[in-house]
């Protein structure tokens, strides 16, 4: 498409455009980019990316978005195409005033970056969302593990589902059926690429770019988690969101927020104000509001419209349902078993097993589905949840509770999340994500009933985030732990040492006497151990058979962040090695 055309198709009116190109593709990345491409200069508070502009020219570049005069001055002295946006500066959670029309909001925040670069993505890509069924997932915790679930479950029902989030960008690659169809049938199990991120929700050029890249991989649909920060930064405006889950929120990100307020609007705007970027006359024809038909999931269910499913147990869940922002919701949780939409009764939990029953009284087209029995193979109480969130999710989308049943004991265990390290010592290791004062708190009441002996926890914070929550952070583990080793997380550029006085802040416990001490495996307190991988081993050699060692904080994550630069290191790897060290 030429790149003038890009921007009168998506309604877009630059402060100054000059020159044309024909446009292969969209980037802002500008190692990425090729021959024929436009290079994207994203707004930025600790870099000018005008300052790459030559470089991408070099490489091919035929065209730039730009956000100063100074940038088109400089993108146009090398002969691109080129387009200056204001940056804008009008409030990011700023909503609809209650005169104006949904169209009148989009053109009055047309000329911000942020607006303009979405609405700009949704033509660049050819409107991937459109074309796909997308379940978006937000809240504090539990994000990864019911976006992962979702996309299991409509991988195993043979509905091909990508998946981006904290785990990374994650294509299925499903065999071919006797009819030449990509589908998994009674298959059961698929192969998968999982790329990493840099960021949980990735801005809307790469996202429309991941979206699109679904769509020719024969992909029906997406499960993605949406993150606060792109919530508040619009980075996934103009998705055409069919379910979306809140799951939880407690406290996190309060360096970027600055209060729980801010950090509960961000949230709600998945339900509020998404909505009504794919309301635009320009978006084609069904793909209005919450409520408007959308025909992507008309194959399921008969007429849908985009659809919201709660968590009614968490305080502001209930208080979205019950004071009426939400009150259309689908809700779910487990203390109004039989009066909620889906809610579910545990029956039993082990550290690699969970059995629910999930009662279904009333889904979106009105039905009652009535009483089921599921096993999935997860570990952990607060599993429970997240198994009950995606499970809502896909009957919100027309999944029925009999297909459930066939397929969930057949989904996998998400990666660094209540992940356990096998091994001979009779002492129980998981490693798991937790980062937050709530998730640890869930993590160790989850952990304490399944545990014989003492639970030892070794946890950090990480660098340059939100200092409040470290206290609290040591709190969590000082109460559901009988050790404790405070060690470094992802330090950044952060001191460790600066790190651990903060967390200790919230520890009571004197420092134990040192390892020499024969005595301290029967001893509790705390420990201080800023290097990660000895205060593993550390965990690890104080265990007796009987313990549970819980290394929270990195999960999944192979590497931590010093400086700058991430240095290959696992946690798992790191207990293996403990393990052989005993």
């Amino acid at each position: 498409m030429r790149f003038q055309d890009t921007f009168t198709q998506a309604g877009v009116e630059p402060s100054r455009i000059e020159g044309d190109a024909e446009v292969a593709r969209w980037t802002t990345d500008s190692r990425q980019v090729g021959r024929g491409d436009c290079f994207v200069c994203m707004p930025s508070d600790n870099t000018d990316s005008h300052q790459f502009l030559g470089g991408a020219r070099e490489a091919g570049a035929v065209a730039a978005v730009v956000h100063s005069e100074a940038g088109f001055t400089l993108a146009r002295s090398f002969g691109l195409a080129t387009a200056f946006i204001e940056p804008g500066t009008q409030p990011l959670l700023e909503g609809p005033t209650s005169s104006e029309t949904p169209e009148q909001r989009i053109r009055r925040t047309t000329g911000q970056f942020s607006d303009a670069l979405w609405r700009l993505a949704k033509v660049a890509f050819g409107d991937p969302s459109s074309k796909l069924i997308v379940f978006g997932v937000t809240g504090t915790n539990g994000k990864t593990t019911t976006a992962w679930l979702i996309r299991d479950i409509m991988n195993l029902l043979g509905v091909p589902c990508a998946y981006i989030g904290t785990l990374g960008f994650g294509l299925p690659h499903l065999p071919l059926s006797s009819s030449g169809e990509r589908g998994l049938g009674c298959e059961g199990h698929w192969d998968e690429e999982l790329r990493p991120l840099a960021n949980t929700t990735p801005f809307t050029i790469e996202l429309n770019a991941m979206l699109a890249e679904a769509v020719a991989r024969g992909c029906k649909a997406v499960a993605m988690e949406v993150s606060s920060h792109a919530l508040a930064e619009r980075r996934s405006e103009g998705v055409e969101f069919d379910v979306a889950v809140f799951t939880n929120l407690s406290q996190d990100h309060l360096d970027y927020h600055g209060s729980m307020e801010a950090y509960e609007a961000a949230k709600l705007r998945l339900f509020t104000h998404l909505p009504l970027s794919a309301s635009d006359s320009s978006r084609g024809e069904g793909v209005g509001g919450w409520g408007a038909t959308s025909p992507r999931l008309g194959g399921l269910s008969g007429e849908r419209g985009p659809r919201a499913v709660v968590n009614i147990d968490d305080p502001l869940g209930a208080k979205w349902i019950e004071e009426g922002a939400l009150s259309w919701a689908q809700d779910f949780g487990f203390t109004r078993y039989h009066r909620c939409d889906v809610s579910g009764r545990e029956i039993s939990i082990g550290l690699d097993r969970i059995e629910l029953e999930i009662d279904l009284r009333n889904d979106y087209s009105g039905q009652t589905q009535g009483e089921a029995i599921v096993e999935v193979p997860l570990g952990g109480g607060f599993n429970a949840m997240n198994v009950l969130a995606a499970t809502s999710a896909v009957i919100a989308a027309g999944i029925h509770l009999d297909q459930l049943v066939e397929v969930l004991p057949h989904v996998r265990p998400v990666p660094g999340r209540f992940e356990p390290v096998p091994n001979d010592a009779g002492i129980g290791i998981i490693v798991d994500y937790a980062h937050t004062p709530d998730a640890l708190d869930k993590l160790l009441e989850t952990a304490r009933p399944l545990t014989k002996g003492r639970i030892i926890t070794v946890f950090g914070c990480g660098g340059d985030r939100d200092k409040s929550k470290r206290p609290l952070m040591a709190k969590a583990a000082e109460r559901g732990s009988d050790i404790v080793v405070v060690t470094s997380d992802n330090p950044r550029t952060e001191d460790p040492d600066a790190i651990i006085a903060d967390i200790l802040a919230g520890l009571p416990t004197p420092q134990p006497p040192p390892l020499e001490d024969d005595s301290i495996s029967r001893r509790g307190g705390v420990w201080i151990e800023p290097d990660r991988p000895a205060a593993v081993a550390l965990a690890v050699k104080l265990a007796e058979p009987g313990d549970c060692v819980i290394i929270a904080g990195k999960g999944h994550e192979n590497y931590q962040i010093i400086g700058r630069t991430k240095v290959p290191m696992d946690d798992r790897e790191l207990a293996r090695e403990g393990l052989k060290q005993r």
